[in-house]
């Protein structure tokens, strides 16, 4: 059928494809999720106003435009994001070669493979729960291009053998989770993952306060032991910066790089970390080691940083081991005490009146210069281009002005210091069984050394600033972003989250933790011990077979269906029965009719105008719309017999 016959299908089919590029909003890259809007609203309007389609030569300009531009972005076509994105732009220019059945069709088929390139990306409750819905909508979507028609208000018709058709799938779904050879390797995603937190080599004002209006998930951490430690004693790490220049702080490239040896045993720490965040493994101050797993090339840095020689392929869950002390150090005190610039004569002044005999001492005095000096904690503070204007002018800050500046006047007063960039705190869990941080929980602060215990020691200046944002979180700042809110919603809305992510945590786990270990458990449990590498394979073709013959046989016992019109007429017929008055063998609708009328001429009067008009739709041939079809039902179901 031509595209004029099956007009009625592209207003729906453009919908679809628009659902599907929903999750590219935080899977892909802004650039090509603007791309795909322009190109769906654009092909929208066209076929509002019944416009001609874009010439030919303009569309191959467009579909190398993309080809070029996903080249530029990823220097790749290959991998989960590259081909995913290259796919979701494809699958958007399809739409603008609707020309024949097949088109439509193939379109369809694109979409489920966007799907499923999303979901190499995100396995989450939510992803699942989208991908299952958006199945259902495409499924019913086949239906209607399969009989060619597609009623706005009768949607149900397509939607009901979709659900059952989905229905019969899940057990198909299930045999092949379990059954099918688990990896311990990702899906290839490449070197290109595009990270999704702040967190560097590098940190300048500004980058860290730029993620405190994000919530995107980082990662999961449950206490194995079930003593969760206070919100404020957790300090997850991701990089330690040594070198300064004003207030800029990076990390040398000369540092020691060790491998790391896994211990095997279960750590205190259980982590899910979601893929997209650089290299950085996230631990706490005491960690040992961490145990990650098989294949993956584990990097220890100094300052106990543990990191991957390449970004993450999927989500995948570490072990951190703690260990019963902080070690000792001799560090190269020279590294940890250069400076870029010489002080002013203003903090030559300042470092004067803050120095004491010890170490300590000098420590607690810059402290206490930054709880009673006038500073204060802002999301929000004003530019500036010097720790003196910083120091003298702004007193205003993030946690990265006062880390950095922090670790400047020890390192001019001759105590080795350094910065930490990673993440602090975190949101308790809804059982208290785990802790979530998010991208808003990103945070920097200092390590001095001591000379005396030879022991890197940890000091949060923005502790003394504003202990809240320690103690509380930077939920406390969200919070002030919409005062507007009233309280009782905000808390209302803190709990809902908090139990979904309770109930995503679960999801997640159950799908981390069925690794190839958990599978060959759960095989051997079923009396199939010796069988997971030799006859897995065959195991799960027989399972699969099992079903089909199953769904096969239960399907051959079905009715064959009937049309509506045929329904309405049978459910006529059965509500007659009721009375006594059910059709007889010999017997046509008409001579039906005269014979109630006979014997009832009140009820015959009602029964003539439905009876009339189920003759014609059942034998006439004519065609009912939804809501008359409705209306015809209900008076059926209304008749009284007096």
């Amino acid at each position: 059928m031509s595209e004029k016959g099956l007009k009625h299908l592209t207003l729906p089919l453009i919908l679809l494809v628009g659902i599907n590029v929903l999750p590219s909003i935080y899977l892909r890259p802004l650039w090509s999720v603007i791309f795909c809007s322009v190109l769906l609203g654009y092909r929208l309007w066209l076929h509002l106003i019944d416009a001609k389609m874009p010439p030919r030569p303009l569309m191959v300009v467009i579909q190398l435009t993309v080809a070029v531009a996903i080249w530029q972005h990823y220097t790749s076509f290959f991998g989960d994001e590259a081909a995913g994105t290259f796919l979701t732009l494809l699958t958007c220019l399809k739409v603008y070669e609707l020309r024949a059945k097949r088109d439509y069709f193939i379109t369809v088929v694109l979409c489920f493979l966007v799907l499923m390139s999303a979901l190499l990306l995100d396995q989450t409750l939510v992803m699942t729960l989208f991908l299952l819905a958006d199945l259902i909508l495409l499924t019913t979507y086949m239906f209607a291009l399969e009989e060619e028609a597609w009623r706005w208000k009768g949607w149900k018709t397509s939607l009901r053998p979709a659900l059952v058709l989905t229905a019969k799938a899940l057990p198909l779904m299930a045999v092949i989770f379990i059954l099918f050879p688990r990896f311990s390797t990702g899906f290839g995603t490449g070197p290109n993952v595009q990270a999704k937190t702040g967190v560097t080599d590098s940190l300048k004002p500004g980058s860290v306060s730029n993620l405190i209006d994000s919530d995107e998930l980082v990662f999961r951490a449950t206490f194995l032991d079930g003593m969760m430690p206070p919100r404020q004693s957790l300090y997850w790490r991701g990089a330690v910066l040594d070198t300064v220049d004003g207030l800029d702080w990076t990390r040398s490239q000369n540092d020691t790089r060790l491998r790391p040896r896994p211990i095997g045993d279960p750590g205190e720490i259980e982590v899910y970390l979601e893929m997209g965040f650089e290299k950085f493994l996230f631990s706490l101050d005491d960690t040992a080691t961490l145990d990650f797993p098989k294949g993956t090339r584990l990097t220890q840095r100094d300052g106990r940083i543990f990191e991957l020689d390449q970004p993450l392929q999927s989500r995948q869950r570490y072990y951190i081991h703690a260990a019963e002390e902080r070690p000792t150090e001799i560090i190269d005190e020279e590294r940890y005490l250069q400076m870029a610039d010489k002080p002013s004569e203003k903090m030559r002044e300042l470092i004067t009146k803050l120095r004491q005999p010890t170490t300590a001492g000098s420590v607690r005095a810059i402290q206490q210069r930054f709880n009673d000096g006038g500073f204060a904690y802002s999301m929000q503070p004003p530019p500036v281009s010097s720790v003196d204007e910083f120091l003298f002018k702004t007193r205003t800050g993030f946690c990265e002005h006062y880390a950095g500046t922090m670790a400047t006047l020890l390192r001019h007063m001759d105590i080795p210091a350094r910065v930490v960039v990673g993440f602090q705190g975190g949101t308790p869990s809804f059982l208290d069984n785990y802790i979530t941080v998010r991208a808003q929980d990103a945070h920097a602060w200092v390590e001095y050394y001591d000379r005396g215990t030879r022991r890197w020691l940890r000091v949060d200046p923005t502790a003394q600033v504003d202990p809240l944002r320690i103690s509380e979180g930077s939920q406390s700042y969200l919070k002030e972003n919409v005062s507007w809110i009233p309280k009782s919603i905000l808390k209302l809305f803190e709990n809902g989250r908090t139990v979904f992510d309770e109930i995503d945590a679960s999801w997640s786990g159950f799908l981390l933790r069925f690794d190839l270990a958990k599978q060959k458990e759960l095989l051997e449990k079923l009396g199939m011990e010796g069988v997971l590498y030799r006859a897995l394979p065959v195991f799960l073709i027989l399972a699969i077979v099992l079903i089909l013959a199953v769904l096969y046989y239960f399907e051959a016992q079905r009715r064959e269906p009937v049309s509506p019109e045929e329904s309405l007429y049978r459910l006529f017929l059965r509500r007659l029965k009721g009375w006594r008055l059910e059709k007889r063998a010999n017997e046509g609708p008409m001579d039906l009719l005269k014979r109630i009328e006979s014997a009832n001429p009140e009820f015959g009067a009602e029964v003539r105008p439905i009876l009339d008009e189920l003759i014609q739709v059942r034998f006439a041939g004519r065609k009912l719309e939804a809501r008359r079809h409705n209306a015809l039902r209900s008076a059926i179901k209304k008749l009284r017999y007096r």
